[in-house]
């Protein structure tokens, strides 16, 4: 009897092991294919319905594809703020995965691209050739922007199953940015009167151009098809 009992303990431990073993390995690689929906890019300054698409590639590797609706949320009466905002964000990533206390933590190059075109206001002096600073008047003008930015961002994230269906994620990293604004339609003998300064504290962007080394931060809640 003794035979027997201690060949099946044996077989059902290493069962039990082989069962756990594989549930550690789902959980800590990329999924096959899983849709995600990014609820803060509702509450940027370019607000965007934001889905993702992420797919395997192989063991440790996948692909995500990110791309955005803007949605306009801008008030015309404020002159800081732009309006008539349209455009998308789109976003790839290629990304390694490791287990990490069950879940899985992600390293991954970002490259991305912001295409926004928005209206402003402003008040304006015209034909200001004044020595002492003055012009001849002022004059309040709406007008078109054109909003660019390439870059390439870096980041580390940890990516979380519930069950076999849920998963959430967030990253911390840094980003290289190359910010261009361009106004449009505004005439050559203006010259704009900025009444704003800059703000370290402010959500509100300068709209100038600069290259800018920013960090970034993400969270995603999705659905995991296979």
């Amino acid at each position: 009897m003794k035979t027997l009992v201690f060949p099946l303990l044996f077989l059902g431990c290493a069962a039990y092991a082989q069962k756990a073993d594989s549930v550690r390995v789902r959980r800590s690689a990329p999924p096959v294919l899983a849709v995600k929906w990014s609820p803060l890019h509702l509450f940027g300054y370019y607000p965007t319905f934001q889905l993702a698409v992420e797919h395997r590639i192989a063991d440790q590797f996948s692909l995500q594809w990110d791309a955005g609706y803007v949605i306009d949320t801008g008030d015309p009466i404020d002159p800081k703020n732009g309006f008539d905002k349209k455009g998308f964000k789109a976003k790839l990533d290629v990304r390694y995965y490791i287990p990490f206390g069950g879940n899985a933590v992600f390293f991954a190059p970002e490259f991305f691209y912001n295409y926004v075109d928005f209206r402003k206001a402003g008040t304006f002096g015209v034909h200001c050739d004044d020595p002492q600073g003055g012009c001849d008047y002022f004059r309040y003008y709406t007008y078109p922007v054109r909003y660019r930015e390439p870059g390439l961002a870096m980041k580390v994230g940890l990516f979380h199953r519930f069950g076999r269906h849920v998963c959430i994620e967030y990253h911390l990293g840094v980003a290289q940015r190359f910010i261009r604004y361009k106004a449009m339609g505004v005439p050559a003998e203006t010259s704009y009167e900025d009444t704003y300064e800059d703000d370290p504290f402010d959500l509100v962007p300068s709209h100038r151009s600069a290259n800018r080394l920013s960090p970034t931060t993400a969270f995603r809640v999705g659905y995991i098809f296979r």
